[in-house]
């Protein structure tokens, strides 16, 4: 879940079945609105995308000069660790 300063935000799942991420708004006078949806794919040779997501994370608070606006964390379930 990201949340903001007011007291709103966003809830955000994973699909498994077709490999993407939605995002709904959570305002509590609103009826939990489709935002829009995205995909992770592979960047580089050595930079995979995400498939057969179990799990994500995310913070929208700054973390340090690396992660200034927050960090998104996915689970990838077909690619081995090294």
């Amino acid at each position: 879940m990201l949340q903001v300063p007011d007291g709103d935000g966003y809830l955000m799942a994973s699909s498994q079945g077709d490999e993407t991420f939605v995002l709904y708004d959570r305002e509590t006078d609103e009826d939990n609105e489709y935002e829009g949806g995205f995909r992770i794919v592979a960047a580089s040779s050595t930079l995979d995308g995400s498939e057969q997501c179990d799990g994500a994370a995310v913070l929208n608070a700054p973390l340090g000069s690396r992660y200034p606006q927050g960090l998104l964390v996915v689970q990838d379930g077909q690619t081995p660790p090294p």
